[in-house]
């Protein structure tokens, strides 16, 4: 089974990475909250745009659940391009969320279980496309080093032993 895949060249539609930038720099500093787990992640943020009951306002809000639970949030109306591109997926839509890494910052090793769980044989996928990246930022999924390149679409299997970190690039003269 496949740990990780780029899609990208399969989308029967485009990706428009620069109309997503220009929303994504109109977010609000408040409008990022903290990993509702804080005892695996140091400096991962999200907004969420479809979570249970449309909520986000606290951590609870990114959890995943079933299908039927989930709703755009209010701030995901708020920003087109990024509906645009959920409109884009013929599917039922669980947990969507714009996540960032801050320098310097990580996520443990952990499994995926219940429903964040999602890989082929659970018939549910996990899909990400970078909007901003930087050449420091690094996923290892099964003991596999990945790296994401914005506007690029990838299935990553996190029901395997997975960990992420932001490693800060120093600039030398």
């Amino acid at each position: 089974m496949y740990t990780w895949c780029d899609l990208t060249d399969q989308l029967p539609f485009p990706i428009e990475l620069e109309q997503l930038r220009k929303e994504l720099e109109q977010l609000k500093d408040d409008s990022w909250l903290e990993h509702y787990d804080v005892t695996l992640s140091r400096g991962w943020k999200s907004i969420p745009l479809v979570s249970r009951q449309g909520e986000a306002t606290g951590p609870e809000s990114q959890r995943a659940a079933p299908y039927e639970e989930m709703q755009r949030t209010r701030l995901c109306g708020e920003l087109p391009a990024f509906s645009a591109l959920l409109d884009s997926f013929k599917c039922p839509h669980g947990r969507i969320r714009i996540t960032r890494l801050d320098p310097g910052a990580g996520i443990d090793k952990h499994r995926d279980v219940g429903h964040e769980v999602a890989n082929l044989a659970f018939r549910k996928v996990r899909l990400h496309i970078p909007i901003e990246t930087n050449p420091g930022v690094y996923f290892w999924i099964d003991g596999e080093k990945m790296h994401m390149d914005a506007g690029r679409l990838y299935y990553v299997n996190f029901s395997k032993l997975h960990y992420a970190w932001f490693h800060r690039i120093n600039a030398a003269l």
